[in-house]
């Protein structure tokens, strides 16, 4: 979002463009997944505890989506609905197809 207000804010973006794709790996990640991994990198499970103690939110974070569309929607209601978004902005979806490199807007109805 802070990079987002300030392309808006500063370097005048009128419109912004959210781009999921199929096969997307992030879709069927998990809190867990991550924690190993970062255990498997050398990362404390004591670090890790701080983290959520200081409101770290790994299951929220990092937590999959059904498919790319619903989060590509997700997403996009989330900006329009932000109240720090300047109104006039214009706001679209898409999922891109890896196959063919087909952009497919998502309509938010």
């Amino acid at each position: 979002m802070r990079s987002l207000l300030i392309a808006i804010l500063e370097f005048g973006v009128e419109e912004v463009m959210v781009i999921g794709h199929t096969e997307c790996g992030a879709a069927s990640i998990s809190s867990e997944t991550i924690i190993n991994h970062l255990l498997q990198r050398g990362i404390t499970r004591e670090t890790i505890q701080k983290q959520k103690e200081m409101g770290f939110d790994f299951d929220h974070l990092f937590q999959g989506f059904e498919n790319s569309k619903t989060s590509v929607k997700r997403s996009v209601t989330l900006l329009k609905e932000h109240p720090l978004m300047p109104s006039g902005i214009t706001i679209k979806g898409f999922v891109m197809d890896t196959s063919c490199g087909r952009l497919d807007p998502v309509g938010l109805s």
